[in-house]
């Protein structure tokens, strides 16, 4: 368990691996060690993998109060990565940890080799919008997601339950 102290913040961290740095960006209100059970072990042998929970998650505290536009999510990753890693790093990330990592990549290039987004858009209008006004309403009148549902809600199926739910073999 690490903390990076910013002027406003308390940031966990976790660590793991050797070699380029790989930072994982969580979806939403995910922490960031929900890719350390399936991801992350994948990775460790070739890379250094550092998961964080963003602000208003798991172990971080922030002393100013939310909402938090993606650019001040953006300039967090950015002091992790100056602090705690050797850039330029790769990136990946989910939903609105995608949002994070392209912000990063456009805000600061050089500290980025490559930014893997999955499920993200530019900008939020429509359907998007909506279903976001939603699920912060269900969120803020305490609603959660069972395990299950958050695997599928926030496309973060493992590829061993994918593949033998799909009727193909789970050795693959």
């Amino acid at each position: 368990m690490s903390v990076l102290e910013t002027a406003d913040a308390a940031i966990y961290f976790e660590e793991s691996g050797n070699g380029p740095d790989v930072v994982w960006l969580a979806a939403g209100d995910q922490r960031g060690s929900i890719w350390r059970h399936y991801q992350i072990p994948a990775f460790d042998a070739e890379y250094r993998n550092i998961t964080y929970d963003a602000r208003g998650v798991g172990e971080t505290v922030s002393a100013t109060p939310p909402p938090w536009p993606i650019a001040y999510h953006a300039a967090d990753v950015i002091r992790l990565i100056e602090t705690q890693c050797t850039p330029p790093v790769t990136l990946v990330g989910l939903s609105m940890g995608s949002l994070i990592a392209q912000e990063v990549a456009f805000t600061r290039p050089d500290l980025v080799r490559v930014a893997i987004v999955m499920g993200t858009c530019v900008r939020k209008t429509g359907f998007i919008r909506e279903w976001e006004q939603a699920e912060i309403g269900f969120r803020r009148a305490g609603g959660t997601l069972s395990p299950e549902f958050a695997l599928a809600h926030y496309a973060f199926l493992p590829a061993r339950w994918a593949m033998t739910n799909s009727g193909r073999s789970s050795a693959a």
